[in-house]
């Protein structure tokens, strides 16, 4: 009988790296289902147009989806296995239910998805015109989300969150600002890890106007003020080079890192490269 040594060797061990790696991947997605987290911030309804390679003008027809970094994430989470809670405003109307009933069916938890009276559901109106140039009206500094109030946060609801994730336009106006500040202080007292995906869209501070929401950056040292009075509470920061430098306030992202674990000390920042 012939046995070829090698390949029953690597037969064996092929095997058991595989029976170690399943146990693995299930302990992880248990800790993952299992771990209840906390989105906050701004939802939209992003509005893409249909014809590729056209700018929004030229468009004829649109298909829309759940907008707003911390839905996506919200959704993203759901999607991974994980509870999540989303902690915003929709407005008091028709797109505001849609995004309500997609999440709901995304099996996100909307019970902190608070209805507006006075302010509209917002809308991003989107092109893919070429493979990095994606032009964009942002119509959500006026809306709902971003009339976030304090009194619209139940803490009872989040004691069972153990990650709270915060998106960094809501610090852009003061009442919503206001509002991360609740949170914070909540989640400080509760041992609950804080998370900041900074997100930042020039448009949403008011810094250009929202036919210029494709501009991922422009330097501000009022957005760096208030952002680096705040990213000292959080576990995680998570950002792209534009917003590690408006966190850091340089040009230079080895600067602006540096300006960073100075305040944030034993904080981690994950840093978005991209195709990198």
């Amino acid at each position: 009988i012939y046995i070829d040594i090698k390949w029953w060797i690597r037969s064996v061990f092929r095997s058991i790296l595989t029976l170690y790696y399943k146990k693995i991947t299930l302990s992880i997605m248990t800790a993952i289902s299992q771990c209840q987290v906390g989105c906050v911030g701004r939802i939209v309804l992003d509005i893409y147009g249909n014809q590729l390679g056209n700018q929004i003008p030229d468009m004829h027809s649109y298909t829309t989806y759940i907008g707003g970094s911390s839905a996506n994430i919200a959704v993203g989470l759901s999607r991974l296995g994980v509870k999540t809670t989303f902690i915003s405003k929709v407005g008091n109307d028709n797109v505001g239910n849609f995004l309500r009933n997609r999440l709901i069916q995304e099996k996100v938890n909307v019970s902190q998805l608070q209805n507006d009276s006075k302010k509209q559901t917002g809308l991003c109106i989107l092109s893919i015109y070429k493979p990095n140039d994606h032009p964009r009206d942002i119509f959500a500094q006026d809306s709902a989300s971003f009339n976030h109030q304090i009194i619209d946060i139940n803490l009872s609801k989040l004691k069972k969150l153990k990650i709270i994730i915060i998106n960094g336009s809501h610090f852009a106006k003061t009442n919503t600002r206001k509002v991360c500040e609740k949170i914070i202080n909540f989640a400080l007292k509760n041992n609950i890890k804080l998370v900041m995906d900074v997100d930042y869209r020039p448009a949403l501070w008011g810094l250009i106007s929202a036919s210029q929401g494709n501009t991922m950056y422009v330097k501000s040292s009022n957005v760096t003020k208030i952002l680096q009075k705040y990213i000292k509470y959080f576990d995680y920061v998570i950002g792209t080079n534009d917003e590690i430098n408006i966190l850091g306030g340089s040009e230079k992202v080895s600067m602006s890192l540096k300006k960073i674990f100075q305040i944030i000390k034993n904080g981690v920042v994950v840093h978005k490269l991209g195709k990198k």
